[in-house]
């Protein structure tokens, strides 16, 4: 872990833990300190018990009191710690700024064949069919994932496209591979004020298939048809969303597959979405590494 990203996501945190308001008396182990310590051991990709381990912390972040397992890993389930979690990765979304473009598309997340997962699926990723559980998301040009949702691997990825754009409501460009070709999802990115992109399956020349068309995609045949090279150079911006995919996996802190011990989607969701954190923390530090506007 490097320091001052540790330092930029704590900063984040106290200012959080001063504004989410509390219920109840106050713990004995404040709820930053359990954000903090899942974090440490999703960054080493171990798991919760490992983070009750006095041994396993460093000079960057040693806490004088640590909870004994079943705590830590019962107070990971309450709210105010998922607000936390959830409103750390909103700060890091903001830090970039608006989004020029936006890009979605989907990774799989496979699982062993053999596994006795009940939420993992078959389904199809990375060129052959597999079980397990599938990351949809949706980022910016610099390469921030700023929304993202975990599915079982047999979910359509145009469905959860939808879900995707009604929580990130673009103003602007979206750009998606062919699998997001759909007359719904045209109509849904264009009611929210953005426009989509994709690669068309194939182009409606009757009158009856235009006609029952969303106005959106037909607009989107008529770019095809009138400005192809323009369309394409446009849609090649897409690789954003493959090397945010690609930097997300390769980091030394980033999803090397699941581990053996993150099954369930409960706990695929939660570890996911603490790498994504990182992910965005360290993007953070690397486009704004100066930390005055964070700690005052």
């Amino acid at each position: 872990m490097d320091r001052d990203i540790w330092i930029r996501i704590v900063a984040i945190l106290r200012r959080l833990d001063r504004r989410i308001p509390r219920t109840g008396r106050r713990p004995l182990h404040p709820d930053i300190l359990i954000v903090q310590m899942f974090l440490w051991s999703v960054c080493f990709s171990r798991p919760q018990s490992w983070a009750c381990d006095r041994s396993s912390y460093g000079m960057c972040f040693r806490p004088r009191r640590l909870p004994s397992a079943s705590q830590f890993c019962r107070r990971l389930r309450t709210e105010r710690v998922l607000d936390l979690l959830q409103g750390l990765q909103d700060e890091l979304t903001r830090l970039g700024g608006p989004p020029m473009f936006t890009c979605i598309d989907g990774k799989a997340l496979p699982v062993g064949e053999c596994t006795r997962d009940p939420d993992a699926r078959r389904g199809r990723g990375s060129g052959k069919f597999s079980r397990g559980y599938k990351l949809h998301a949706a980022c910016a040009h610099d390469g921030r994932i700023l929304v993202w949702h975990v599915t079982p691997l047999n979910e359509g990825e145009q469905p959860v496209a939808e879900r995707l754009i009604d929580h990130l409501r673009p103003h602007g460009l979206v750009l998606a591979d062919g699998n997001y070709d759909s007359s719904k999802l045209f109509d849904r990115v264009e009611r929210c004020g953005g426009h989509l992109l994709t690669p068309l399956k194939g182009f409606a020349k009757s009158a009856n298939r235009l006609r029952g068309m969303a106005p959106s995609r037909q607009r989107a045949i008529a770019q095809w048809e009138s400005a192809p090279k323009a369309c394409r150079w446009i849609y090649g911006h897409r690789g954003t969303v493959e090397r945010s995919f690609a930097n997300l996996v390769n980091s030394g802190d980033g999803i090397i597959g699941l581990p053996s011990y993150v099954r369930t989607l409960r706990r695929v969701r939660r570890f996911v979405g603490a790498k994504i954190i990182l992910y965005n923390a360290r993007l953070a530090d690397l486009h704004a590494p100066r930390l005055g506007a964070l700690v005052q």
